[in-house]
């Protein structure tokens, strides 16, 4: 490694006549806007304002490169880091010459172009410009070059085109202030760089890695296009990046979402959370263990970014695509590594269509559910990746035909005795009635799929309005003459509707009989009906209609059916709590408790000892507290089970007022249970399945 400092332009670019500087297919596109332009304009013009011997000198970073090949005289040299400014200072310079050219000095102009802009001009066309920017970018660097200004119409979008435009506005300006052309060229030679040229045995991906620069910060996505492309000839990176990369990010996954996709594919393959901060080192390590060309592997990337843009964009399937759309409504993220792992099973024909179906419906509902309920995300935020591999251990173990019921399973079945269980009708039903669902994310979006289920019409312009105002007036206190109550009622569901926004605001605090001549006019929005057909609105009538509206939301997103997943279940392995060997018991986790064949759900084996305690007391509390006397005297040092909370370490209450010790192993719960159980003397079957 050979480290120097120099001016910009008279040590380093005028200096390596010559010489191509190459921005390699592995370096993410320009992506300096207006603010670090400017800034760097600015820091040039501080120096034109300085006295001509006057030695002041600004440093803007540093630019790391290693030569790559060269042909005769000629020499290329691959950007590592430091692109950015580079391409910028040429941009400068690019404007400099078509500015000069443009007032008729051409000799000026010219010089610009031999000194820093092109290599000899009896050069092949290859090694023309000194600067050969990334392939998104070159078209539009040409076109600049070439001072073909008037094609650059087309490409207003690019970053390039955009810094030009910035950097020919400015400097024009600095010309209407008197400034020269030559004074702007003495002031770049006074930005200085420290250059960095690598040897070829050094391994530039970790010098890039290690570098902490001044300019934008790397995305894990910038860090892992530089770690597949990096290290190979530039016609592998150029065929690699045009034929995989550029499809990925231009076709199927937005720049500003790459980082989450490849968050994502790691967790996939990891079956586990991926934090963003994490995402890099694993996916190294994940690109690097497996065992096939690097190009394979960019397919199997290439498939998943497309994945991605169904289930985050569009399919042109219209079944599979009206499903997607209530997903993507729900406005979340949590479920795609596991929709994207099924489209893969779904297009390598290992899961039918209808499963595909009905599996990402799964999903959506699931999500709803929860949300209508008023549960919270964090228990469920981590839990989709580690959920993708129990479904595909399943799917493994009973068939990927039976895909969607090995879904149900693990995401219905298990997950009743815990947190992260799917709400009930019942549930539903309950918390419509007492819940303030207008603050609810998905609200709006529930109450158009109950009126898109019979009618047809433009959502785009509907709101949701308060029956009964939020605002409380002397006219409706007298539906509801308790403020404390008011404030409970107004925002359950029964008392929200969807109104046209122009209906929205002139309904407002308005009585009942004035609130109803509105909705009249929007008859065809067939949520009101029953609204209009009240004579007044009360707590019972936005109960009726919760409980109506509970219920159709159910049917819309049906809770899934899994008796049958339960008996099958029922019918797996047995672990007796009672019998069964002590070391064996406490190496599984408990999912279902079966005591005397009554089905319990869990999730630990603590919550089989809270509920076998329960139950144990329910059934003879006499024989239940004799026991545990018995035990508290004869075997135990300090009580197991007390009336008194400061008798226990972490105590919890699973009769009223009787409280158990939890801070115990697994092993030391058992044993109490099964001590309590011979004491009791009681002829019982407690059995858990794993």
């Amino acid at each position: 490694m050979e480290v120097n400092k120099a001016s910009v332009l008279s040590q380093f670019i005028a200096a390596n006549g010559g010489t191509q500087f190459v921005i390699p297919t592995y370096q993410r596109n320009y992506v300096w806007e207006s603010k670090q332009i400017k800034q760097l304009l600015n820091d040039i013009k501080k120096l034109i304002k300085t006295e001509k011997n006057e030695k002041n000198y600004h440093y803007i970073g540093s630019i790391v490169y290693i030569n790559t090949s060269s042909v005769g005289m000629y020499y290329e040299k691959t950007i590592i880091d430091g692109q950015q400014r580079l391409t910028t200072i040429f941009l400068i310079l690019q404007t400099l010459k078509i500015i000069a050219s443009s007032k008729g000095d051409l000799t000026k102009a010219s010089n610009i172009n031999t000194m820093y802009l092109e290599n000899n001009a009896f050069v092949d066309d290859n090694f023309k410009y000194r600067l050969k920017p990334l392939i998104s970018d070159d078209k539009v660097y040409e076109l600049i070059a070439k001072n073909n200004l008037s094609e650059l119409d087309k490409y207003k979008e690019s970053n390039v085109y955009k810094a030009f435009s910035t950097i020919h506005k400015e400097i024009k300006n600095w010309l209407n202030e008197e400034i020269s052309i030559d004074e702007i060229i003495e002031a770049i030679d006074k930005l200085k760089i420290v250059w960095i040229q690598l040897e070829k045995d050094e391994n530039p991906q970790q010098v890039f890695e290690s570098i902490n620069s001044t300019g934008v910060n790397l995305t894990s996505a910038d860090l892992i296009r530089n770690y597949i492309l990096m290290n190979k000839d530039n016609e592998t990176q150029t065929y690699l990046y045009e034929n995989y990369w550029i499809p990925i990010e231009n076709n199927y996954v937005k720049t500003s979402k790459l980082s989450e996709f490849f968050r994502f594919y790691c967790a996939i393959k990891q079956k586990s959370i991926i934090n963003q901060k994490d995402v890099y080192e694993i996916f190294k390590k994940e690109f690097d263990s497996i065992e096939k060309e690097d190009e394979d592997k960019l397919k199997d990337i290439l498939s998943y970014a497309r994945y991605y843009y169904y289930i985050t964009v569009n399919i042109d399937d219209a079944e599979i695509e009206e499903v997607l759309s209530d997903y993507r409504n729900i406005q979340t993220n949590m479920p795609h590594p596991i929709l994207m792992e099924s489209f893969r099973f779904y297009e390598n024909e290992k899961i039918s269509k209808d499963s595909l179906i009905k599996t990402i419906k799964l999903f959506a509902t699931y999500i709803i559910r929860r949300n209508m309920a008023s549960l919270d995300t964090k228990s469920i935020s981590q839990m989709f990746p580690g959920l993708l591999g129990r479904i595909i251990s399943k799917s493994e173990k009973n068939g990927f035909e039976k895909y969607y019921d090995n879904c149900v399973e693990c995401l219905v079945v298990d997950t009743k005795g815990n947190s992260q269980y799917m709400p009930t009708d019942e549930e539903i039903e309950n918390e419509f009635v007492k819940t303030n669902l207008y603050v609810r994310d998905l609200t709006k979006f529930v109450l158009t799929k109950i009126e898109n289920s019979g009618n047809h019409i433009n959502y785009s312009n509907l709101n949701i309005e308060h029956v009964m105002p939020q605002t409380k007036t002397n006219y409706w206190l007298n539906y509801v003459n308790d403020e404390a109550l008011y404030e409970q009622i107004v925002n359950r569901i029964g008392n929200l509707t969807l109104v046209d926004s122009k209906d929205n605001s002139g309904m407002s605090n308005r009585d009942f009989e004035v609130k109803k001549q509105y909705l009249t006019q929007t008859r065809h929005i067939k949520l009101n009906e029953d609204i209009l057909n009240k004579t007044e609105w009360n707590e019972e009538e936005i109960n009726k209609r919760s409980k109506a509206i509970a219920r159709q939301i159910n049917n819309i997103f049906k809770y899934p059916e899994c008796d049958n997943l339960i008996k099958n279940k029922i019918n797996e392995t047995k672990y007796d709590v009672i019998g069964d060997g002590l070391e064996e018991l406490i190496s599984l986790s408990p999912t279902i408790l079966l005591i005397n064949n009554n089905i319990n759900y869990v999730d630990t084996w603590t919550d089989v000892y809270k509920v076998l305690l329960k139950y144990l007391y329910e059934i003879d509390c006499e024989k239940f507290t004799s026991s545990l006397e018995n035990l508290n005297e004869n075997i135990y040092d300090k009580p197991q089970v007390s009336k008194e909370i400061s008798d226990l370490r972490s105590p919890y209450m699973f009769v009223e007022d009787l409280y158990c010790e939890t801070n115990k192993s697994t092993k030391e719960k058992i044993i109490l249970l099964r001590r309590i159980i011979t004491d009791m003397n009681i002829d019982i079957q407690v059995k858990v399945i794993k």
